[in-house]
């Protein structure tokens, strides 16, 4: 651990000091004496106060406010909730423009300024991301302290990227982290890196993360990118330990949580803003259901904010948790569909009906997940009423999980789709195909021909237009589906004409499937089969 070390001033030196004023007069013994006591007195007295971490993060750092002013950092009210309750290993799901971003960068400096050997680490979506950050929320800082801790901890290589200081300590910005050692890791917004570079996020997890040593600080902050990926499962899982009050080892994530409403600043005249009546209506539900209650200044924000951000207001500016994860339309193929269903409350409790057939629809996978859609068509609706996926599992294993369902829910099975591929004969296998395999475990798949995805897809839309899922059992799959989008051209800047394969892939190539071949008569050989489903007496409602 370091302390100020203040730059002694030999006698005859002269040059001018924040702390003692002009010095480039002779002085005689005496006044050289009391000059030395007072400067003595005046360090003493900033040692005592900058010994404290909370007094140095209010006081010693600047910082550009939005009017491009430079001000003295001060704490706002989140700011300051995080750092009286954050623990080794933090996950903040926030609101925009609420300031982490810049309070972790300062922490982070502060750690690295008035500690040795610190290795403090800025990660963010891209290099030029992690470029501003390092230019605006760190370099800046530190050339706006005061000369006094400039002087204590000067810098021995600095760069775009990195400040290394004379106590052997250094913080540097990027896109990954690998070191033997991290002292302090910061990843700012990581739910956009999990969302355009799932392979940036799989780096930082294996990578970055494995060099923070027991006792070191963690910072993972993120306004949220949807039900998927990385981030969204480290904020599941630290909220579930969160809410099971669970005692934390210091490599578990605490969970935080940050929405508009908890910042001050939030707020505008009502006088000058429209507060539409499904707005009303919106915040009567946060209060009924949510306890949050807002003032009419608080609704006035949120009403003329909801304006600018449209579809990405919840998502940008959640009122609570699980609304940050409500996905915008942005690149996502069944977003449209999966609004009007919401709003047709087709989401809810779909029961299993008994003498009815139940279909099944098959992405298998290869070193790869496997994902199963379970179907009932009652009337011209289809009803959706199962998941399930898993991986690393042999076709046996699902197999048997349609034998277990059919004795807990009493299923009839009818069709079992499979896709093109199933027809691959496997290396080690006796050459024999999936197909052959299945069969001779009691499954007789109806294979669907390979047709473009786009057909697909289009087949998808029409179909969520009669259909109805039961919220409990395919509460992954629905997630899933909701969520499958194109993928990002980072190149370009632009969404590409394909879809991007992540965990979304598994649940939209079975469904897809399902949709393909639910109306289709099945094709076994040459001989074309009329499909036969049980008496329908009336569609479910």
């Amino acid at each position: 651990m370091s302390r100020y070390r203040p730059r002694d001033i030999r006698e005859g030196e002269t040059t001018s000091h924040p702390l003692d004023g002009d010095l480039t007069k002779p002085l005689s013994k005496t006044k050289k004496k009391e000059r030395a006591e007072k400067r003595k007195s005046i360090r003493e007295k900033y040692l005592e106060l900058t010994s404290d971490q909370y007094w140095r993060l209010n006081h010693l750092y600047k910082i550009v406010d939005r009017n491009s002013n430079t001000i003295p950092f001060v704490m706002n009210e989140v700011q300051e909730d995080l750092y009286a309750n954050m623990w080794y290993w933090n996950i903040i799901l926030k609101a925009r423009q609420l300031g982490f971003s810049q309070f972790i960068s300062i922490l982070g400096l502060d750690y690295a300024l008035f500690n040795d050997n610190m290795s403090v680490e800025i990660i963010a979506h891209t290099l030029n991301d992690a470029i501003k950050i390092f230019d605006k929320k760190v370099k800046f800082v530190y050339d706006n302290l005061p000369d006094e801790v400039k002087e204590a901890c000067s810098t021995v290589k600095a760069n775009v990227r990195q400040l290394k200081f004379n106590n052997n300590s250094v913080i540097s910005v990027g896109t990954s982290a690998r070191s033997d050692v991290i002292s302090f890791l910061h990843i700012s917004e990581y739910s956009n890196i999990c969302a355009m570079r799932p392979d940036r996020a799989r780096e930082i997890i294996t990578g970055s993360l494995p060099a923070v040593h027991t006792g070191s600080l963690v910072f993972i902050e993120s306004t949220a990118r949807g039900a998927i990926g990385d981030f969204y499962n480290k904020c599941k899982e630290s909220e579930d330990r969160l809410l099971q009050n669970a005692t934390l080892n210091k490599r578990q994530f605490k969970f935080h949580f940050y929405p508009w409403h908890k910042s001050s600043g939030n707020r505008l005249d009502p006088q000058t803003v429209t507060v539409y009546p499904w707005q009303v209506d919106y915040f009567k539900d946060l209060e009924l259901k949510h306890k949050i209650g807002l003032d009419e200044e608080q609704k006035a924000w949120y009403g003329n904010e909801c304006l600018l951000y449209k579809d990405d207001m919840k998502r940008e500016n959640p009122s609570y948790s699980e609304e940050s994860f409500f996905e915008s339309t942005e690149g996502a193929y069944y977003i449209t569909q999966f609004r009007k269903i919401r709003e047709e409350n087709r989401i809810g409790k779909v029961p299993h009906i008994p003498g009815y057939s139940v279909d099944t629809w098959w992405d298998i996978g290869v070193g790869d997940s496997t994902a199963i859609w379970f179907t009932q068509t009652v009337g011209r609706e289809l009803h959706w009423i199962n998941y399930y996926e898993n991986s690393g599992e042999g076709l046996e294993h699902y197999i048997n999980i349609l034998k277990d369902y059919e004795k807990k829910f009493n299923y009839i099975y009818g069709r079992h789709g499979a896709p093109h591929d199933i027809n691959v004969r496997e290396f080690g296998n006796n050459a024999v195909s999936r197909l052959e395999s299945a069969a001779r475990l009691g499954i007789r798949f109806e294979v669907c021909r390979n047709l473009p995805i786009d057909e697909g897809i289009e087949a998808v839309r029409q179909t969520l237009g009669v259909s109805w899922f039961d919220e409990e059992k395919c509460e992954m799959g629905i997630r899933l589906l909701e969520s499958y989008r194109k993928e990002w051209d980072i190149k370009h800047g632009r969404w590409k004409d394909k879809p991007r394969h992540d965990e979304c892939s598994h649940p939209a190539d079975s469904a897809r499937l399902c949709a393909l071949m639910w109306k289709q008569p099945m094709y076994r050989g040459k001989t074309i089969i009329k499909h036969k489903p049980a008496p329908v007496a009336g569609a479910w409602t």
